[in-house]
This record gives structure tokens, sequence and C-alpha cells, in this order.
């Protein structure tokens, strides 16, 4: 048995690599995802669109929902980075193990591409990112990815797809949650309590940007990876699904052959 190409799978670990580089330089600010946030979104959005439509289908809508006439507070907006849901739509689409070898050779050229002047991280990287805030995120996209090309290995159906979007932005959330706990704790440790108080503020900020405002996005756009990848996982399968080198002769000329003593 052997791979039908070998160079398909290394192009594929590369061509991926690309997709979370560009993820990694292709953040942007989406209105913060809470509740009342997205509501005003919304309206200000149905607000905008209600000129381009006719006439009676205004006064409908302005006769059913009349806060579309009234004036709408400013709506914030977030900074979001789309690696969490390229991690395990990779992990979906490449399957085990070239999801999880793709998102691990992206952080591991993090760490050491900047010593060869290759810049996959838009914070910069090298060895010092482990002081980054969203270093133990990066760590848990590898597992995300893993577990998300792992529960879909069998027949693919949605219950699975929800799992492993599920389960892998669990992982990854829980590895740089969990990061950003121990910092504090080291700090903690080695500075005592007056530097406890003094991170404290920085922890829940990171906590809120990082996982709370950024979670709800993460999983609408990991659905979205997921289903839009379906359709590759059949160019994936074609490049590496195992191939048998032998071919068996037909039944009819092995029963010819004499019979070994």
């Amino acid at each position: 048995m052997k791979r039908k190409s070998l160079v398909g799978q290394v192009a594929l670990v590369l061509l991926s690599v690309q997709i979370l580089m560009f993820g990694s330089f292709g953040g942007s600010n989406l209105p913060t995802a809470t509740g009342h946030n997205l509501q005003l979104f919304l309206t200000t959005a149905a607000q905008e669109l209600l000129p381009f439509l006719p006439q009676t289908w205004q006064q409908g809508l302005v006769d059913q929902f009349p806060s579309l006439t009234q004036p709408v507070a400013p709506i914030r907006y977030s900074p979001y980075v789309p690696l969490a849901p390229l991690a395990v739509g990779l992990g979906y689409v490449l399957g085990v193990p070239l999801g999880f070898i793709s998102v691990a050779v992206f952080f591991i050229l993090g760490l050491v591409g900047p010593n060869l002047g290759i810049f996959p991280l838009a914070a910069g990287g090298g060895l010092e990112y482990f002081r980054q805030p969203t270093f133990g995120y990066l760590i848990g996209m590898i597992f995300g990815s893993w577990f998300a090309g792992r529960i879909t290995l069998s027949p693919s159906s949605s219950l699975r797809q929800i799992l492993a979007v599920g389960g892998g932005l669990f992982l990854i959330h829980c590895f740089g949650l969990l990061y950003l706990v121990g910092s504090c704790l080291a700090v903690l440790l080695f500075e005592g309590d007056a530097a406890y108080f003094k991170w404290q503020p920085w922890l829940f900020e990171n906590i809120r940007n990082l996982s709370w405002y950024s979670l709800p996005w993460d999983a609408a756009f990991s659905l979205a990876a997921i289903g839009l990848g379906a359709p590759l996982r059949w160019l994936v399968s074609t490049l590496t699904t195992p191939d048998a080198t032998c071919r068996q002769r037909p039944s009819s000329v092995r029963e010819l052959e004499p019979a070994s003593p």
C-alpha cells in the first residue's frame, strides 16, 4: 500500500500554512458579540437597506418595527482574527494527520520563522512570543484541528460536523484561558500580591476580548468553514487515499497453477 502522492500531501500542508498566515494578517473589526450590540448592528443595517425597498414594503416594515425610524446608539466594534475557524476548518477538510501537521507547522514557523526572515504572525512571532496573551490559543489550535479531523474521520454527518466545531473550539479556548490564568498565577508566585493586582485587569480584559467576544464569531465562521470545505474533502481524499500497488490475477489463471508440494 502506497500513498498516491506524497507531493500532494506536502502541497496541501504548505497551502494550509499559507491560508493560516493570511488569516493571521486578515483581522478586522466586527460588532462586539453581545446581544444588545448585535441588535443595534442589525437595526442599523435594516435602516440603511430600507430606502432601497419599494415604498409599500418600507411602510409595512416601519409599521411592524417602529424602531427603524428612531436614532440608534453607537455600535461597539472589537478586533477579530479568524485563526480558530481556519484551524477547525482545515482539520475537517484535511483530516488526521494532515490538519494537525499543518497547524503545528504554522505554530513552529511562528516561533522560529522571524530568525529566517519569515513572519507568519501579525504580532511578530519569535521565541519570545510566549509572552503574548494569545500564545495559549495558538497551542489550542493544534489540538482543536486534530479533534475536528478525528471526530469526522468516519463518514461525515451533520452531528459530527457540529461536534467538530464545538469540541475544536472548546479545546482552543480552554488552552487559551488556562494559559492566561497560568500566566497570572506565575506572576503571583514569583512577584507577589502587588504584581497580581496589577495583572488582574489584564487577565479579565484578555478573557473578555479573546474568548467572550470572539467565541460567537468563532462558532459562526467555523460552521461556515466546514460547510464550504465539505466539497474539498473529496480532493484531499483523492490525493491521500491509500492505493494498492499489486493486482490480483483472474481466478481462472490461479486455478490452472499446480499446487505447491
